[in-house]
């Protein structure tokens, strides 16, 4: 099961660390739970699946079931401004910029992860070991 561990919240980012099947995945990059019209998923399980992305023009993993959100997706991106309100997974980061670089192998291995295992769920949980302001 895919697991997002956020760990370090500053004013503008959410960052962490993507676990699949216990192992690490990837890094993670969201907006910050302040951001006023795209701020970070709450906390919890979600259900994942596989649909088309109008924005990208192709089939993504959708994370459903977000309280009064559609069209939250996990995807590729460098930056939070890369991002409305979705999770951007990368190969490498770099926490004092709040950066990570995007890994189309990433963003593919999740989506086929989903594809094989119909009923997948994404549990959010806040390991914040680090505040920054």
């Amino acid at each position: 099961m895919p697991t997002l561990h956020r760990q370090k919240v500053t004013a503008t980012a959410v960052q962490g660390e993507m676990s699949l099947d216990g192992s690490h995945y990837g890094w993670t990059l969201e907006r910050a739970y302040a951001d006023p019209e795209h701020a970070c998923i709450p906390v919890g399980t979600y259900p994942l699946s596989i649909g088309w992305s109008e924005h990208f023009q192709c089939d993504m993993v959708h994370v459903g079931n977000v309280p009064g959100r559609a069209g939250i997706l996990i995807h590729g991106g460098n930056h939070v401004a890369d991002s409305l309100g979705c999770i951007m997974v990368g190969q490498n980061h770099n926490a004092a910029l709040a950066m990570i670089d995007t890994c189309a192998a990433l963003v593919r291995g999740i989506k086929e992860y989903v594809s094989a295992h119909p009923g997948a769920t994404l549990e959010v949980v806040d390991d914040t070991v680090l505040v920054a302001a």
